[in-house]
């Protein structure tokens, strides 16, 4: 098994670049055969997966003997996913971000479980393969969260203010930049087709979920699970700037599931066209669209995850 760490060095203040050294002495520790790569820039995480794969290909070697660690924040781990998603290699994500939010939904809470950080590398390099799957929106693939609505543009006003102070929480972060946001009118006018079904509605925000958690450890849809073969969506209609006031704190707490503007979808395919250009936030990071498309991909991941992740523990 040839086992390949990617590495964005910027990720969480630096959290990625202090993660060097101690990969590459569990990796030696533990004898494998390993390469790191640092990235350096954009796409560079998608590049790295591709030159691998093909290198593993042009080699005669099966896909299954690559395994490929994304290191850094949801972003660098979808950036692996770019590469990944349509091969058979397996897949890992080790949190080296800021919010570490799909690290979430494979250790069942923020502090890993009560997991220190070596062992929860340690325990995913002896882990086990747990299928999920992945979506397309657009021509983007993503494998745990995408928004549109408050959320996306919060999470657009976070990347560019406060996800840049290094001593603020995920979570604190996500809360600032949502109470920035709301200055202004964020109501939109969507037509939304749900597995065929057409819905024209006036929304604040939908959130697509494949994974559990994003923003630092929301979760929007208690229901979802990447390996269940669906998608959840959370769509909360339109309201006052004081009325989401009131909602936010229940959103980010977990307890908005009762309120009269949030309803609940189960999918496999969603089409949203809106009026004009929006903020779509997709694995924490922002693309601009009108029209938005959103399937899920034909193939599962070969998800690697320590043996004692609460994935594990799903039944087909």
């Amino acid at each position: 098994m040839k086992h390949l760490f990617i590495i964005n060095p910027n990720a969480g203040h630096g959290k990625g670049k202090k993660l060097i050294p101690v990969i590459d002495e569990i990796a030696n520790r533990l004898n494998l055969d390993f390469k790191m790569e640092i990235t350096t820039g954009p796409k560079d995480a998608t590049n790295f997966v591709v030159a691998h794969i093909l290198s593993q290909n042009k080699a005669g070697l099966p896909e299954n003997q690559l395994r490929v660690y994304a290191i850094g924040g949801d972003g660098t781990a979808n950036e692996v996913l770019q590469g990944v998603v349509g091969h058979d290699v397996e897949f890992a994500v080790l949190p080296g971000g800021t919010g570490n939010d799909f690290v979430r939904t494979i250790t069942g809470d923020h502090k890993f479980s009560n997991h220190t950080l070596e062992q929860l590398i340690e325990d995913t390099i002896a882990g086990v393969c747990c299928p999920i799957n992945s979506a397309t929106i657009n021509d983007m693939h993503f494998m745990n969260i995408a928004s549109i609505g408050i959320d996306a543009i919060t999470n657009y006003n976070m990347e560019h203010t406060t996800k840049n102070i290094p001593w603020l929480p995920a979570k604190v972060a996500y809360v600032v930049s949502a109470l920035t946001t709301l200055i202004k009118d964020r109501n939109i006018n969507v037509e939304m087709t749900i597995d065929g079904v057409v819905l024209k509605q006036r929304i604040i925000m939908a959130a697509i979920s494949n994974g559990r958690f994003y923003g630092g450890g929301i979760i929007p849809s208690a229901k979802a699970h990447p390996s269940d073969g669906i998608l959840d969506l959370c769509l909360v209609s339109a309201a006052s700037q004081l009325r989401v006031l009131g909602l936010l704190p229940k959103y980010i707490s977990g307890k908005h599931a009762g309120e009269k503007e949030v309803s609940f979808y189960r999918l496999t395919s969603l089409f949203i066209k809106c009026e004009k250009e929006i903020i779509i936030n997709v694995d924490g990071e922002s693309i601009v669209a009108k029209d938005i498309a959103i399937t899920l991909d034909s193939q599962m991941l070969n998800l690697i995850v320590p043996k004692w992740s609460p994935l594990t523990l799903f039944e087909v």
